[in-house]
């Protein structure tokens, strides 16, 4: 992982709504705005804010389904992984 495309990431998954959208993107492959909306109880421009800065970050992509947005992460198996390892919190696993 490059160095600024790190910082972007690590930046992004810094806030906690933004942490929340992407555990509900790894739940669930494919989710419409509405129905983020409905999981994490926020207003609509805050949930929009929110996703244009993990797409800006390259984590989530947004797809346009009709008058839907819908919204995935682009690389599950990374951001997994970067939360696994930042949920482990720098302990062994001796």
């Amino acid at each position: 992982m490059h160095s600024e495309r790190a910082e972007r990431i690590f930046a992004a998954l810094g806030d906690k709504t933004r942490l929340e959208i992407v555990r509900l993107l790894l739940d669930r492959e494919n989710v419409c705005v509405n129905d983020i909306l409905v999981e994490i109880g926020t207003s609509q421009p805050n949930i929009s804010q929110q996703i244009r800065i993990l797409k800006n970050a390259g984590i989530v992509r947004v797809r346009k389904k009709g008058r839907k947005c819908c919204c995935k992460i682009a690389n599950p198996e990374e951001i997994r992984e970067i939360l696994r390892l930042a949920e482990k919190g720098g302990k062994n696993e001796d």
